[in-house]
């Protein structure tokens, strides 16, 4: 681990600065990945989220500090084994619409489609950016619907269409669920 930015202090944004490689977990700071990319650091995006986030992000980490592949494979086999086995010993059945407004909504789909839920609509009102790609692609070869710019009306909707076991949203958004008689998280 290294600095988090945004920061509250000047020399922690001059020691992130001083990084070799910038991990964009977060796809909503993109003023801050900017800057990094300004001061011609590598910027990954993603997270460390699941067993094939794990396994990408840690290529993409890998790569771009100039590892070799037997390096990387050695990470990702280090950690893999044990992210498969608590996935496995603690799945989530059930379907789950999932909407917010924070940008790391992408990332809590693929936990819980690997963890065993059928998740066939996302919105997030962040936008699309680089940084988010890979996970759009992944959830979406796996059928799920991502909305970015997602409105209040398009998380409702979906959750309708869908009428899922559990709707995780927003405050309106849960409130919408309990009306219809669908289990709602906060989120």
């Amino acid at each position: 681990a290294g600095p988090v930015v945004p920061c509250r202090e000047w020399r922690e944004l001059y020691a992130a600065l001083n990084s070799s490689v910038v991990a964009a977990i977060h796809p909503f700071y993109t003023a801050s990945v900017r800057e990094f990319e300004a001061a011609g650091r590598p910027v990954v995006g993603s997270a460390p989220v699941g067993r094939d986030g794990t396994a990408t992000w840690l290529d993409a980490i890998g790569r771009a500090h100039g590892c070799s592949a037997d390096q990387i494979a050695a990470a990702q086999n280090a950690v893999l084994p044990a992210i498969t086995g608590a996935l496995a010993a603690t799945p989530i059945l059930g379907t789950i619409t999932l909407s917010g407004y924070e940008g790391s909504e992408l990332l809590v789909a693929r936990l819980l489609i690997e963890s065993g839920a059928d998740v066939p609509y996302v919105g997030t009102a962040c936008p699309r950016t680089p940084w988010n790609a890979d996970d759009q692609e992944w959830l979406e070869a796996r059928g799920v619907k991502v909305q970015f710019r997602a409105s209040l009306e398009d998380d409702c909707a979906a959750m309708e269409a869908v009428q899922p076991d559990l709707a995780i949203g927003t405050t309106p958004v849960v409130q919408k669920a309990k009306e219809l008689g669908i289990p709602g998280l906060y989120f």
